[in-house]
């Protein structure tokens, strides 16, 4: 009736992309509602190595929050030193090469 208030439905709320060092968001896809949570196609950026894991926002238009991936170093190639057999753990949070004759 005249002068009473509609109401609205069907709005989510909705997480949004971060912006994180080490991940590569260029694939970003998948349902970002808080309430069907399921993102997809981010991966571990070049230098950096893991599995991507997700954890939904806390509170609509916010950003969810990715999990996974750790910085690794490169094996040098420094004159008198044999890299063929090098092996061994390259990120920098665990560092222990081996195989370096």
């Amino acid at each position: 009736s005249a002068g009473t208030a509609y109401s609205v439905s069907g709005c989510q709320a909705t997480c949004t992309a971060p912006t994180t060092t080490g991940y590569n968001f260029a694939s970003a896809a998948g349902t970002l509602t808080i309430n069907s949570f399921s993102p997809s196609g981010v991966t571990c950026d070049d230098g950096y190595v893991g599995n991507v894991a997700y954890t939904v926002c806390a509170s609509a238009g916010t950003a969810y929050s990715v999990s996974g991936c750790q910085a690794t170093c490169t094996a040098p190639t420094t004159t008198g030193y044999n890299f063929a057999s090098a092996a061994g753990t390259l990120t920098i949070n665990s560092f222990s090469p081996s195989g370096v004759t």
